[in-house]
């Protein structure tokens, strides 16, 4: 079985607990105004142009974002890590784009770390079909992204709406896998307390199975990804979020009884 991977990231450690290896699978249903990895959007492997400086000169060349691999090839190129990630209790995450996408390749690599004991994590957005969801190898956690209650304003920002998102949420909570709540908080979408009431008043049903939540400040760092993709970048004169600017945030979530963090 093959599947198609854009980036490894090793030494990991704000994609779940430990010390872990993230695996960036591309391809992702949302058009989230903000991505931070805008290369991950198209399901296939692209070329863009990159242009090198060197003693003044310009120099292009062509880089290719995204490589097929199997999953057999993929397993033993994270199994170099296993040690970190056993002596620091971490472990694989699968991250995106959206994982989900690609839930049969990701289902055989949940399937190999429950072999070899090492902890798995899915860092997903929610979206996907209700079948693909009951289909899948469940990993050890979940990340699991809630950008906004608001259904209109969820599918203004990011194309998609939140039907799905939450039905996938309650079904994964019902079969009592650990959740981790992950918000990003975005300027002119979320960037409220009005808005984090809101979400925080719609977990509040859950608050005791949910591990903790992870409020994610909003950082302008992918312009020059969306230059190189020829890609218009919509927050491009959106300043970023500095961490202190959402304590203000932390007890919304306290009152409601939840682990709350910045920044994860």
């Amino acid at each position: 079985m093959h599947g198609i991977i854009f980036d490894i990231k090793r030494f990991a450690v704000h994609d779940g607990p430990g010390i872990r290896t993230t695996v960036f699978l591309k391809g992702c249903p949302l058009r989230c105004q903000w991505c931070h990895n805008p290369e991950s959007i198209n399901k296939e492997p692209e070329q863009v142009q990159k242009t090198v400086w060197l003693n003044q000169k310009a120099f292009t060349k062509t880089e290719t974002i995204g490589r097929k691999i199997s999953d057999t090839a993929l397993w033993e190129e994270l199994q170099k890590d296993q040690i970190f990630m056993e002596e620091s209790n971490g472990g694989i995450t699968f991250s995106g784009g959206e994982p989900l996408m690609q839930h049969q390749f990701l289902s055989s690599m949940i399937r190999r770390c429950k072999k070899h004991g090492i902890h798995s994590c899915i860092d997903t957005s929610g979206f996907a079909h209700t079948s693909t969801i009951r289909e899948l190898e469940m990993p050890d956690l979940f990340l699991f992204d809630i950008k906004h209650i608001d259904k209109d304003k969820h599918l203004q920002f990011t194309q998609v709406d939140n039907e799905l998102i939450l039905q996938n949420l309650r079904f994964i909570l019902e079969k009592k896998i650990p959740v981790r709540i992950r918000i990003p908080v975005i300027p002119g979408f979320n960037h409220s307390e009005e808005d984090q009431e809101e979400i925080a008043d719609y977990l509040t049903q859950w608050h005791q199975q949910i591990e903790q939540i992870d409020l994610l400040p909003f950082h302008a760092i992918a312009n020059h990804k969306y230059h190189r993709l020829e890609k218009e970048d919509q927050m491009l004169k959106a300043a970023s979020i500095h961490s202190e600017e959402l304590e203000k945030y932390l007890p919304i979530f306290h009152q409601r009884d939840f682990r709350v963090t910045i920044g994860g």
